[in-house]
């Protein structure tokens, strides 16, 4: 018996789709064994067990958090030392304010020294008419092993109706848990549009 062409031609596409519908078939049930189930679901456990054995025993090290402690200390230490500085050379060292002042200088007489050294060169400032305009502390970093903290300081002064830049480097004793004044460097003159 001999089919018309069209007649082959619908056999032959209704096989293929016959053939291909089996084989998808086939393939749609690769449905997982229960011991494939339960192996993904104990890896499941396992991976947010660790994560979160992993976030608890993560303590922070004590020498870090002692480290971040000191430096942002340290900003807020210069930035307000060099407010109390400012205040000492507009009133021309009026006693209030070197008393305000005293409290950047560790105890003892070794502070009382740079206490009055310091002092006395902001009020010599205020009288000879060179006051800080404007400052900004640049940078700080703290050496945990020296016990320091520094900054890079920028200033600006008005001497006479001109202004003078400076950059230097603070550096303050920690001591018991407080930054006390320590040094300053000698101050290089540098342009002001550069901060």
């Amino acid at each position: 018996m001999s089919l018309a062409p069209s007649s082959r031609r619908t056999c032959v596409v209704v096989a293929t789709a016959l053939a291909v519908s089996v084989f998808a078939a086939a393939g749609c049930k690769e449905e997982k064994s229960a011991v494939e189930k339960r192996a993904e679901e104990m890896a499941k456990t396992n991976a947010a067990s660790a994560s979160v054995s992993a976030s608890l025993s993560a303590a922070p090290d004590p020498g870090e958090q002692k480290f971040a402690a000191a430096l942002k200390l340290s900003r807020e230490r210069f930035q307000a030392f060099m407010v109390v500085y400012q205040d000492v050379e507009k009133s021309s060292g009026a006693k209030a304010d070197l008393d305000k002042l005293r409290g950047y200088f560790a105890p003892g007489p070794d502070g009382e020294k740079l206490h009055a050294k310091v002092g006395g060169e902001a009020a010599f400032s205020g009288k000879q008419g060179v006051p800080t305009v404007e400052f900004e502390v640049q940078s700080t970093d703290c050496d945990m092993k020296s016990n320091t903290c520094s900054a890079g300081m920028w200033e600006k002064e008005s001497q006479r109706g001109k202004f003078v830049c400076y950059s230097y480097k603070l550096t303050f004793s920690l001591i018991e848990s407080q930054l006390f004044y320590k040094e300053k460097t000698i101050p290089l003159i540098v342009p002001c549009d550069q901060k």
